[in-house]
């Protein structure tokens, strides 16, 4: 057998070489920014000045998908991540240009105090968008009912802006929703109880707004939720019965609202329970013994009530407790000496360390 001549095995390597360099420059060119998404961020970034640090990176003459900040795009070029955080020198209403992005996948613009304006409805063009992210920014006017048509949405925070009125009770429409947070706004109005049709919500964070009326019964068919949080409202009447289906909750937090009647005790079948927090509202009657079988619960605060009876007992877990002002009476129980005294002060009779002696 003849061997293959020195011509041949030059002739072999070129090609090997050509064909890896022409992979090479598919990929390459794979990665390179689309020429679209490129000019839409060099406007927003236009809009906000060009001279912001956030956006030092943002330079044309490189590969937006490869050298620039907060960016990250498909492999054929298109932005598919929008990310800009963390910075006071920018300042202007919310860039509409980034609904042009139509491959949006991930947006956050977030702890951006001196971005203002209402929520653009252009937005209402990303149909791909997967995680919407506005929180801690300086936004205004209500939450937008274009968001139904953001179909593929499991992620919404819109926590610690000035946005106003109502929750659209249409938001029901986002069934792929997993987390909702409007917490610190000025969101007024009933919680819709259409929201109890989001089946696979496991976080729903209201807190600090304006929402009054009571609380939706409906909220009990969300047999995935683990995070309830609805504290600092002007919320009424009692938590419902039917939140006793929520065997998956980690978090209760409902304090300072106006909540009255009892401490239900079907909340010691949530066996999952970590936190209750039920504070400056007007519940009455007595503590429920059956939060002595909550495995994992590690605080309870329910000062400020109008609770009455004896302090039972609470599993070993509990690290955290707070019973002040309120009408309790009768002895402390050993197990919770180790308290500081301020955290039963403030009841009708409670005695035994840390605070005084019971009379004999």
């Amino acid at each position: 057998m003849q061997s293959s001549s020195p011509k041949s095995h030059v002739l072999s390597f070129i090609f090997t070489l050509f064909i890896c360099l022409s992979y090479l420059n598919l990929f390459i060119s794979a990665q390179a920014c689309n020429h679209n998404d490129k000019n839409v961020l060099l406007e927003i970034k236009s809009h906000f000045g060009n001279n912001a640090s956030v956006f030092t990176t943002w330079d044309p003459n490189t590969n937006c998908c490869q050298n620039w900040t907060g960016i990250a795009c498909d492999t054929n070029g298109r932005v598919n991540s929008l990310i800009v955080i963390n910075a006071d020198d920018i300042n202007n209403e919310f860039p509409s240009s980034v609904g042009n992005l139509p491959f949006l996948q991930v947006l956050q613009f977030s702890a951006l105090p001196h971005v203002s304006g209402e929520i653009p409805s252009s937005l209402a063009k990303l149909s791909n968008l997967v995680h919407l992210d506005l929180s801690l920014n300086n936004l205004t006017g209500p939450i937008p009912s274009f968001l139904t048509l953001l179909k593929g949405v499991n992620f919404i925070d819109f926590s610690s802006n000035s946005l106003s009125g109502p929750i659209p009770s249409s938001l029901s429409q986002l069934t792929n929703l997993i987390s909702i947070n409007f917490g610190a706004n000025k969101l007024s109005g009933p919680i819709p109880p259409s929201l109890g049709r989001l089946k696979r919500l496991t976080g729903l964070m209201l807190y600090a707004n304006r929402f009054s009326g009571s609380i939706p019964s409906s909220l009990g068919q969300l047999s995935r939720l683990n995070n309830l949080n609805l504290r600092a409202n002007h919320l009424t009447g009692t938590i419902p019965n039917s939140l006793s289906k929520l065997t998956n909750l980690n978090l209760l937090v409902l304090d300072t609202n106006r909540l009255s009647g009892p401490i239900p005790s079907f909340l010691g079948r949530l066996k999952k329970l970590t936190l209750i927090v039920l504070a400056n509202n007007r519940f009455s009657g007595p503590i429920p013994a059956s939060l002595g079988n909550l495995p994992a619960l590690s605080l309870l605060d329910v000062s400020h009530n109008k609770l009455t009876g004896s302090i039972p007992e609470f599993p070993k877990s509990l690290t955290n407790l707070d019973v002040s002002f309120n009408r309790l009476c009768g002895p402390i129980p050993k197990r919770w000496f180790n308290f500081d005294s301020h955290v039963f002060y403030h009841n009708k009779c409670l005695c035994g360390a840390p605070l005084s002696p019971c009379k004999a």
